[in-house]
């Protein structure tokens, strides 16, 4: 045993240059859009989505901002960022910058991911007015400790109903078969995103459920659904799950012109 005086502190590896950014969001969100960002990945309840693309072009209203495009669009509250970010990360074997809003218990809400580092430096220009302060490898370590998404069973014993995670998969199985694209919607108090997309194979793990098209992906993992509603609009079902204190976690929209009879076997299990 050494003496305690002898263990060196520990370091986290460096991940590049991080840097603080103001919190004028009002003015931050109307740039976003100017940046030459290759996509942006929202976090909803226990999913993923990646929108590609430069970040969407929004309209203010009552601090949200909102877009909508058809069967694709956003809302983001602004009262709950809380810290913004630029620093690089590691992606396809190589460091790349990013910048991530975090609320204010450093819960990324979303990022904007750069495919090169050329780019990001031509758009440091613009974003040097926001830059407050630079940070160190703690700040990241701070981040992803926060974002950490974990591949875990569900269990009943927390309190749900039942485990959605078999009818999702019928669901998800019968869309392939159909070719169906689904209509996917994450609900949130802080951002709600909502996208069509087709559903893709079981994932390895078992324990995710994958949607993707035109670039676009959702990935969706669905831990903490306690209950759930079914709907009818027209000749359309509305699948809305939701968590033990009922905040909504997650809709399935049934696509237009395609019976997928899995829907209706959630009908014995919903509210």
């Amino acid at each position: 045993m050494h003496p305690e005086s002898d263990i060196e502190p520990f370091q986290p590896q460096s991940a590049g240059r991080v840097f603080r950014l103001r919190p004028d969001w009002e003015k931050l969100v109307t740039l976003l859009p100017r940046l030459r960002t290759s996509a942006t990945v929202y976090r909803g309840t226990h999913a993923i989505h990646c929108q590609a693309g430069a970040f969407p072009s929004v309209e203010i209203v009552s601090r949200h901002a909102v877009q909508s495009r058809g069967f694709r669009g956003v809302t983001l509250s602004l009262a709950d960022w809380s810290e913004a970010w630029l620093y690089e990360e590691e992606r396809f074997g190589k460091m790349l910058p990013c910048l991530e809003i975090a609320d204010e218990q450093g819960r990324g809400l979303f990022k904007l991911c750069y495919r090169d580092a050329h780019h990001a430096k031509k758009d440091r220009k613009m974003l040097e007015s926001f830059i407050v302060g630079e940070g160190d490898a703690w700040d990241i370590l701070h981040l992803r400790r926060a974002n950490v998404m974990h591949c875990r069973p569900l269990r009943a014993s927390e309190g749900r109903k039942t485990n959605f995670l078999p009818l999702l998969k019928r669901i998800q199985r019968e869309a392939i078969e159909k070719g169906a694209e689904l209509g996917l919607i994450l609900p949130h108090r802080s951002q709600s995103t909502w996208d069509s997309l087709r559903a893709e194979a079981e994932q390895p793990a078992g324990c995710w459920l994958a949607f993707s098209s035109g670039g676009n992906h959702m990935t969706i993992h669905p831990d903490g659904y306690h209950h759930a509603r079914l709907v009818r609009s027209g000749d359309r079902h509305i699948a809305s799950f939701f968590t033990k204190d009922n905040r909504p976690a997650l809709s399935l929209v049934q696509p237009e012109g395609v019976e997928l009879r899995s829907f209706e076997r959630l009908e014995p299990l919903c509210d």
